[in-house]
């Protein structure tokens, strides 16, 4: 038996999350986990990232919870039925550009508050080539010149097929539980923070097997030359490039969120390499820019030829409508926003009331939940709304309200690097996580607040002194260069089109200038 987890004088003075990033590490470099796999794919990662969030959880003495994942029930299901004859159609649309790519989960909630708005990652690529997107939502007709089939449908085959998918699931995933409980045991890790928890919500493999058949079969019938998603560990996308090896398609990831060597999804090191060709992650990820590549570089899997700086064209497009030459928004009056996460809504919440309670006189709070808050942490965040706090609704976008927002706050969140993109005074919050996000305080782009006492301060002093709040803008604004690069239409399109071919009428030439 290989060694185990690094012993406490190994990981003296990291931050949690790096200590079990040491663990994982350790474990991987043992190389056990590499050979759990179905249909000669290492399943690896679909377990990876949910049990380090359960593990971080617990090592914070607090519950973990997943939030509840609805396709295929109820309303549902009807909407999928009377769907079927429109998805039967934009596939044989799909079909007959067969030298195109797919789209993976294009993140349609962007547009919705502002018509004119543009989706997160995928409207620059759409008229560029031929293909199809995996729609969220049985409400969005086409994205562009694409036709859209609902991914939804994996889901309404999850539930037919989910006994006989359960029944292949179950050995395999059992192994891999009983495999990372053994390699813990015993360790500095286990005696200091208890045994390791399940790494799984019930039943992760039996959804993994069924999606990977959906899609399997989608790729095989439309063959197209590129899969494009975002989000690559979660676990609707997994089983997505999954199918994709298995047929040898490759799989590019357009960089949605944070990307640190902090973030579980992200961090292999070098000892995964040796089995790069069974496992379900992007063949190359496209980033925001130089920061980002330089931290997935870090962690040693993330090799040169894998990076590829393209730039966020959402941001770029926004920024000349939202970014203010200096002062509040409305004067006398300061906005400040909270852009929440699922993974530490207690922490959230808390942190709010407390400072909604110390907040001086002029101050308007917005919460803007993140958008996997399921029904009863949304309903408690909805009891402190009054005059002067506002809840935002699930549909809303960040960018929508940009105008509005003076402040913004977040521990670990996209949207600090996006309103620091977009010039507006930007705090990190130090709950847990922040670290990830703490080149942005480096690079003078964002201040701390270790407690709602400090921000409230802070609010104070914008109040008292908008100039103060004007040089602060301006200073978020020149320091978040480095972590974008400029985005240039012509040159994405001439990336993808090197690997997919042109629609029939060549390559776009669109440009999102406004």
């Amino acid at each position: 038996m290989a060694a185990g987890p690094p012993s406490r004088d190994d990981r003296e003075g990291l931050e949690p999350a790096e200590r079990l990033l040491a663990s994982i590490r350790a474990y991987e470099k043992s190389g056990r986990p590499f050979g759990f796999k179905y249909a000669d794919i290492c399943v690896w990662p679909l377990f990876r990232t949910v049990f380090c969030l359960r593990y971080m959880a617990q090592m914070r003495g607090e519950p973990f919870a997943m939030p509840p994942h609805r396709a295929g029930k109820g309303p549902e299901m009807l909407g999928l039925v009377t769907g079927l004859p429109r998805q039967v159609r934009y596939l044989l649309l799909a079909r007959r550009y067969p030298g195109g790519c797919i789209l993976g989960k294009t993140v349609s909630t962007a547009r919705m508050g502002d018509p004119e708005g543009l989706d997160a990652f995928f409207d620059y690529v759409t008229d560029a080539m031929p293909g199809l997107i995996l729609g969220q939502s049985v409400s969005a007709p086409r994205a562009g010149s694409y036709p859209v089939v609902l991914d939804e449908y994996a889901g309404a085959r999850r539930s037919l097929a989910a006994p006989l998918s359960r029944s292949r699931a179950r050995s395999l995933e059992m192994a891999l539980v009983a495999d990372l409980s053994d390699w813990f045991a015993g360790s500095d890790m286990e005696r200091e923070f208890g045994p390791a928890p399940p790494p799984r919500q019930s039943g992760i493999l039996a959804r993994h097997i069924s999606d990977f058949h959906y899609y399997r079969r989608l790729l095989g019938a439309l063959r197209p030359r590129l899969v494009v998603l975002v989000c690559s560990y979660s676990l609707e996308m997994v089983p997505l490039i999954a199918a994709a090896r298995a047929l040898g398609i490759p799989a590019w990831e357009l960089q949605h969120g944070v990307i640190s060597r902090l973030h579980f999804g992200y961090n292999y090191g070098e000892e995964t390499l040796p089995h790069a060709a069974a496992m379900p992650l992007p063949d190359r990820v496209l980033t925001f820019g130089p920061y980002f590549t330089d931290e997935l570089a870090s962690c040693g899997y993330w090799e040169a030829g894998r990076l590829v700086e393209l730039g966020f064209p959402r941001l770029d497009h926004y920024r000349r409508r939202a970014r203010r030459s200096g002062g509040l928004a409305h004067p006398g009056t300061l906005t400040v926003m909270f852009s929440t996460q699922w993974t530490i809504e207690e922490e959230y919440r808390r942190f709010i009331e407390e400072f909604v309670s110390a907040m001086p006189p002029g101050v308007r709070v917005v919460v803007n939940p993140h958008p996997r808050y399921h029904d009863e942490a949304l309903s408690r965040y909805r009891s402190m709304a009054g005059a002067r706090v506002e809840v935002m609704d699930p549909g809303d976008s960040l960018y929508s309200r940009a105008g509005e927002i003076d402040v913004h706050c977040s521990a670990y969140s996209t949207t600090l690097f996006e309103t620091a993109g977009l010039g507006i005074p930007t705090v990190v919050l130090a709950l847990p996580g922040w670290r990830g996000v703490q080149a942005l305080v480096d690079e003078g782009a964002a201040v701390t607040a270790e407690t709602p006492g400090q921000l409230a301060a802070l609010a104070r002093r914008c109040l008292q002194d908008p100039a103060f709040h004007s040089e602060w803008a301006g200073r978020t604004a020149s320091s978040s260069n480095r972590f974008f690069t400029p985005f240039e239409h012509r040159r994405a399109a001439a990336l993808l089109g090197g690997v997919v071919e042109p629609g029939p009428g060549g390559p776009s030439t669109r440009s999102f200038s406004v």
